[in-house]
């Protein structure tokens, strides 16, 4: 039986993470711009942001939050993936959530080859 590498998107950027200079780094800190509306009110928002994790039933975890100059009382959550190894590979990435099978590197500014503006 011969193994073949199935390229499913063809999309170049996929490739980045493959000479990426710190592996697993948008699965230590990420956005999830849909959860909710990717905000949450600024006291509660770490209680706000498991429950909707929970809910969505997501392997996150909420790691700290960034204050918007363009929406003040609101933060964006940074998540990180408690299955993201130490050397920076999914534990299972088979079964990973659609939130990860879907992501795009350079789409994210906490990706290192991000290029675009900041989100505000």
């Amino acid at each position: 039986m011969s193994s073949a590498l199935v390229v499913l998107n063809d999309d170049p950027r996929l490739q980045l993470c493959s000479i990426c200079p710190t592996p697993g780094r948008c699965c230590k800190e990420f956005f999830i711009p849909g959860l909710g509306r990717g905000l949450f009110q600024g006291e509660s928002w770490r209680e706000e942001a498991a429950a909707q994790l929970e809910r969505e039933d997501l392997p996150y975890e909420p790691i700290r939050a960034i204050a918007r100059t363009c929406m003040p009382g609101w933060v964006m959550v940074v998540f990180g993936c408690k299955h993201v190894t130490a050397e920076g590979c999914c534990s299972i990435y088979e079964e990973r959530p659609d939130t990860c099978r879907i992501f795009i590197p350079t789409t994210d500014e906490l990706c290192v080859f991000f290029d675009g503006p900041p989100l505000c």
